[in-house]
């Protein structure tokens, strides 16, 4: 009869060989580093055509970082490309400049001329509803551009903006419609209520480390809360963003169905094409103040 080795038994003289550890973090790491650049791929280039037809959008950036390049290409996009394009783009900047396509009437140095916008797209509104369906209906589709307001004279308390942000879409009917660009080279310059308010958000890497945890908090919130989640979600903002030079990540925030990063969050690539004229032939010398819209 063969006799039985009691493992536990000291004096035996059976020998069992030792488990060897193996060291799997360089593996761990090339996987998680492979697994990155697979979830990267699942993100698409944002297109223009997906916007509602009254939008509000942020772009963030730095001095010198494409935001003015990239929203100029937009529009252009926009104008050349949309069977609805706007027949009204006002620039706001305290520089005027860039936006070559936008007429010398139709560009301003402060915001005052934004309320008399709204009032008479409030006022092509209402004549519109009056009209039965054998009338012809005004068509005003308007585009406000307001270039780094937001460096000298805070957005954060500036009530005509928050509430174009706030209720903006109200103002826009079946005809007219008036959508807002806020271009800002600080992201807390624009207060929270804008910011969650806002159709999309745009940015390219940001240098604040506050202002890249708020859009971890505000637009990279699908994947969890816990640490690991957290951590994967950061890595997948800094590889977006480093993925191209000057190119900007979009936050979709108008669209509903946000189960994926990848549903909601894109990737935008300006080009620069030669400077056109945005829109029409007349008027293109004619302020608010000298009835724009009649």
């Amino acid at each position: 009869m063969s006799k039985k080795t009691n493992i536990n038994d000291p004096q035996s003289d059976t020998v069992y060989p030792e488990k060897v550890k193996t060291d799997t973090t360089n593996e761990n790491l090339s996987s998680s580093a492979n697994g990155l650049q697979e979830d990267l791929k699942g993100f698409k280039p944002f297109r223009w055509d997906i916007l509602p037809d009254s939008f509000t959008g942020i772009w963030v950036g730095s001095r010198r970082s494409g935001k003015g390049v990239n929203t100029n290409f937009l529009i252009q996009e926009i104008q050349k490309n949309s069977k609805t394009p706007f027949n009204a783009i006002f620039l706001f900047s305290t520089t005027d400049a860039g936006y070559k396509g936008i007429p010398s009437g139709f560009r301003y140095n402060d915001l005052e001329a934004i309320d008399s916008i709204i009032e008479k797209q409030k006022e092509i509104k209402r004549y519109n509803e009056t009209l039965n369906k054998y009338d012809e209906p005004v068509i005003s589709r308007v585009l406000l551009v307001i270039d780094d307001h937001a460096s000298g004279n805070s957005l954060r308390s500036t009530n005509t903006l928050n509430d174009l942000f706030l209720n903006g879409r109200h103002i826009s009917g079946k005809y007219n419609s008036l959508s807002v660009i806020v271009t800002t080279q600080s992201l807390t310059a624009i207060n929270r209520k804008m910011r969650l308010n806002s159709d999309v958000i745009c940015f390219n890497s940001l240098s604040s480390r506050q202002e890249q945890m708020l859009v971890l908090d505000e637009c990279f919130f699908v994947l969890g809360t816990s640490r690991k989640e957290i951590e994967r979600t950061r890595q997948i903002y800094h590889k977006l963003v480093s993925s191209k030079p000057f190119r900007f990540i979009v936050v979709g925030n108008f669209i509903s169905n946000k189960r994926r990063l990848e549903d909601y969050i894109f990737t935008y690539d300006a080009k620069i094409e030669k400077d056109f004229q945005f829109f029409g032939n007349k008027m293109l010398n004619i302020s608010v103040d000298n009835n724009l819209y009649d």
